[in-house]
């Protein structure tokens, strides 16, 4: 899994167990690690063999994927972008990817987490990183919207297109729980109008 991957990576030993596990649950809210970001921005990763990409574009296989993903994913690379699936890379290389993008497109997931590492306005006397996050249209939720002026970047939101069906779902008169992002069909693939992108 993507965690004990980057746990090995920062040699931080783990146990994998399918069987139950008893302790104390630590709760930590987002708003106590907004102090952590710059501690994560300056762990020694090395320097990359070869240059990464300054602008990066971050796509999603399987639940929450962009159902049109190659008209968007073609859109960015005539801007510049580079399209970067990370499940194919470690995750010190995902880490190093974040560290230098100075522009970053990507759909909501595990994979924004690496963003912490983005060092563009701390190496630079430039501005911090330019993010755009993409969601389903069933939430949004404004993590970077908070997270990203203390690397003295930007961030905005694109949503996915609302349908009939996405209407019908976000109806909550009939619902007894909250919406979660793991229910179906919220984790369904989504159509993005290329115009909100651009």
């Amino acid at each position: 899994s993507i965690v004990t991957r980057v746990y090995e990576t920062m040699g931080i030993p783990t146990v994998v167990t399918d069987g139950n596990v008893y302790g104390n649950v630590v709760k930590v809210s987002t708003n106590q690690l907004y102090p952590v970001i710059p501690d994560l921005a300056n762990i020694d990763l090395g320097e990359p063999s070869e240059p990464t990409p300054e602008r990066i574009f971050v796509p999603r296989r399987g639940d929450r994927s962009i159902i049109n993903n190659s008209e968007i994913a073609e859109l960015l690379e005539q801007r510049g972008f580079v399209t970067c699936y990370f499940e194919k890379y470690t995750p010190r290389q995902q880490w190093t990817m974040m560290r230098h993008a100075k522009a970053i497109v990507i759909v909501h997931g595990a994979a924004g987490a690496h963003m912490n590492f983005n060092r563009v306005g701390l190496d630079t006397d430039g501005p911090g990183p330019r993010i755009m996050e993409i969601f389903s249209p069933y939430f949004v939720l404004r993590g970077w919207r908070y997270l990203a002026p203390l690397m003295d970047g930007k961030w905005c939101a694109v949503r996915g297109q609302i349908t009939p069906d996405t209407v019908r779902t976000l109806d909550f008169s009939n619902w007894d729980s909250k919406l979660s992002p793991l229910l179906t069909p919220i984790k369904s693939p989504f159509h993005v109008d290329a115009g909100t992108v651009a």
